[in-house]
């Protein structure tokens, strides 16, 4: 299932049985943004940022708040904790999509989590996807 998951879908996803500590994980499934995309699907796993419905969340420093929509299946306002990107199975997603997010808050989400992981722009384009980076050696 995770190869047909378009970039931006909303998911539940059950990590029940994995969730630990600080991980995002919850005792039902939770809700995800496939922010993988879509020409990189290798596998079983899907790159997900979860949502929470404490909005708290949207002042921490990588949470984008995401209203409530019919196109996006969200029945609560929530927020997408950008510091959570996590790969999952395939296997552990249920049911089809319930929708997407705008292509706004998708942008939001993948500027978050770059600025995150201090991506370098032009990286890919420099050396290729499975290239070593020139410092790496």
């Amino acid at each position: 299932m995770a190869g047909h998951l378009p970039r931006g879908a909303v998911v539940c996803v059950d990590l029940t049985t994995v969730a630990e500590g600080s991980e995002a994980g919850a005792t039902h499934p939770m809700l995800a943004v496939v922010v993988q995309a879509n020409q990189y699907r290798f596998g079983r796993t899907v790159l997900l940022v979860p949502f929470t419905s404490n909005l708290a969340h949207a002042r921490d420093p990588f949470g984008v708040a995401v209203a409530a929509t019919q196109g996006n299946g969200l029945t609560m306002d929530s927020v997408a904790m950008c510091w959570q990107v996590m790969a999952v199975d395939g296997n552990r997603l249920v049911g089809p999509p319930l929708g997407r997010v705008s292509t706004a808050v998708l942008d939001l989400v993948a500027k978050n989590v770059a600025v995150l992981i201090e991506f370098e722009p032009g990286y890919l384009s420099r050396t290729g996807p499975s290239a070593p980076h020139p410092e790496a050696r």
